[in-house]
């Protein structure tokens, strides 16, 4: 049986997710590895037209047994799965892998309809009409989509999924020696770090945490701590555009602004004004 694991979640994630939800009104949440609900966007509840069909106690486990076998399907084949569910709505779901390939879990967006009438055997299955009319009403007020703007509704979920991953925004707790160590650069982005440095943090050699950076995250201890330290800028200039590219420097630890010009520009491809001036018009 597997162990279950334990997870930290930056607040970033529900950020995501809040502003997936407001935008889009679909509702996204993160499930577990064994599928417990953990996220939700802005908590939106499931549609009223799935809490009419899932008051039957047959109906709600057809949908629970979908939503598992979808699971499954798509941890097994390591890629989003789209699927219409038997009740005629459309959904996705995509696993989260680390790159040693343990599963984080699974994020899943539904649910959407692509089509004007719910599938007919669903309203012949009311009791009685206003039943079948509430009905009707409940999967009209469901999110409609045509499929020219489904492709990329799939395609902006599939990128935020992957931008989770490639961010960390996710972890398993105590999963290796790399967590103490990124989250202590996250947490002090004014130092520039060793290898050697890192290495004394966790008690290892400095020889098994350049490998494990290489092995895990498939990049060096140095770019990994770069990226670290140009996500902050980044976020000092989404939140203060008065700041100036001095002051960024000097809390980043880099005591020439002109150097630090340089290597942001050698690692992002633009000057962090040029970056600057972006953000604030974007």
């Amino acid at each position: 049986m597997q162990r279950k694991i334990h997870l930290i979640f930056k607040k970033e994630v529900q950020n995501i997710f809040n502003s997936f939800t407001s935008l889009l009104d679909i509702r996204i949440a993160y499930f577990s590895p064994e599928g417990e609900e953990l996220r939700v966007g802005l908590d939106k509840p499931w549609c009223e037209y799935c809490t009419l069909l899932r008051a039957s106690s047959f109906e709600n486990q057809l949908c629970l047994e979908s939503d598992r076998q979808k699971r499954i399907e798509a941890k097994e084949k390591k890629t989003m799965v789209s699927y219409q569910c038997h009740s005629g709505l459309f959904e996705a779901v995509k696993p989260l892998f680390l790159h040693d390939g343990n599963l984080l879990g699974y994020i899943m967006i539904g649910q959407l309809r692509t089509a004007n009438e719910p599938p007919a055997e669903k309203l012949t299955s009311a009791d009685n009409s206003a039943n079948k009319d509430a009905l009707l009403k409940a999967y009209h007020e469901v999110p409609f989509f045509p499929d020219s703007k489904l492709i990329h509704i799939l395609g902006m979920f599939s990128s935020l999924i992957d931008y989770i991953i490639q961010q960390h925004m996710i972890r398993i707790v105590g999963k290796n020696h790399l967590e103490s160590i990124i989250t202590y650069m996250e947490e002090n982005s004014h130092e520039h770090l060793s290898l050697g440095d890192a290495s004394k943090l966790v008690g290892k050699s400095e020889s098994l945490i350049a490998h494990l950076f290489k092995e895990e995250l498939g990049k060096s201890f140095k770019d990994v701590q770069a990226d670290i330290k140009l996500n902050q800028a980044d976020k000092y200039m989404r939140a203060d555009s008065s700041i100036t590219i001095r002051e960024i420097a000097f809390r980043l630890g880099f005591n020439d602004p002109l150097y630090f010009s340089r290597f942001y520009k050698k690692k992002r491809g633009c000057t962090p004004s040029e970056a600057k001036s972006n953000i604030g018009t974007g």
